[in-house]
């Protein structure tokens, strides 16, 4: 029951598109640290560094 309502106070917490962005980003990181088969987790300066990299070959673009 509080997990659901964690979930729920979380979505509610920001606008759609934010969420959506959000989850997009998370779903994108996770991409990269399988393809570099990095560990996600702590973040480094360097991983953020190449995954900022990473980004502007996927989407085409350094933006948000």
């Amino acid at each position: 029951m509080l997990e659901q309502r964690t979930d729920k106070l979380i979505r509610q917490s920001v606008a759609d598109s934010t969420f959506k962005n959000y989850r997009t980003h998370c779903t994108t990181y996770r991409k990269f640290t399988e393809l570099t088969k990095f560990v996600p987790f702590p973040l480094t300066v360097q991983k953020l560094k190449l995954y900022v990299a990473y980004l502007s070959v996927v989407m085409g673009t350094v933006g948000t």
